[in-house]
């Protein structure tokens, strides 16, 4: 019917895990380390009723809100957390999203029944972008990947091979665009069923175009 079946979700009615990376590095400084926090308080504003989150910022070394387990999500826990990123700054160095990604792959443990959803606000501008993606891809049966590019001229390779390794979605947002739209789809997206073992059938004879992408190199659909 035309319509995305992401439509009728209700993302107060969902469950997970939801862990937001956030780049601190100095090249986030200025606009791009504001419309990130903007980003970021839009998402903890947003999140489902019954989940958890955890937020990591990270430059040349990186700092988890909280290092033994992810927070359970209420108005005083997520109140507490936008005073603390508010004061946020773009002064942790370099940007090293490897040593931040290994950390919740294996020291954060899963909450059972939780889904669990990283979400990476970055510039992109990363030197190891294989590592970072092959870090991902070992990685996701645990958790799906979803990514937002901050800034206007921002590294594009980084923000879309994560996404797609990590089976979700990369949006992007300009020095002077509002998040609100952006933020609101990468969570129903992350809340929306997708499937990986599946098949198509194609006649042939009544094929009159290509297909694209090659259903051949699929490994999930979605809405």
């Amino acid at each position: 019917n035309g319509r995305d079946p992401g439509d009728n979700l209700e993302i107060a009615n969902a469950k997970g895990e939801f862990i937001f990376l956030l780049d601190r590095s100095g090249s986030m400084q200025g606009k791009r380390i504001e419309k990130a926090i903007e980003s970021l308080i839009y998402f903890l504003k947003s999140l489902p009723r019954d989940s958890y989150f955890n937020i990591i910022s990270f430059g040349t070394q990186f700092f988890p809100l909280n290092i033994e387990k992810n927070i359970k999500t209420s108005g005083d826990s997520i109140s507490k957390t936008i005073k603390t990123i508010e004061k946020f700054k773009a002064d942790l160095g370099g940007t090293e999203i490897h040593k931040p990604l290994e950390f919740v792959f294996k020291n954060l443990p899963l909450t059972k029944e939780y889904p669990r959803y990283i979400f990476l606000l970055t510039d992109g501008a990363v030197k190891d972008t294989q590592k970072v993606i092959q870090t991902i891809r070992d990685n996701v049966e645990s958790a799906r990947v979803f990514s937002l590019g901050i800034g206007s001229g921002c590294s594009e390779e980084l923000v879309n091979q994560a996404a797609t390794s990590g089976r979700g979605k990369a949006e992007f947002v300009q020095d002077n665009e509002n998040v609100s739209e952006k933020v609101v789809h990468l969570l129903k997206t992350a809340i929306s069923p997708f499937y990986t073992h599946f098949h198509f059938e194609i006649d042939h004879e009544e094929a009159v175009s290509y297909i694209t992408p090659d259903p051949k190199q699929l490994k999930y659909i979605q809405p």
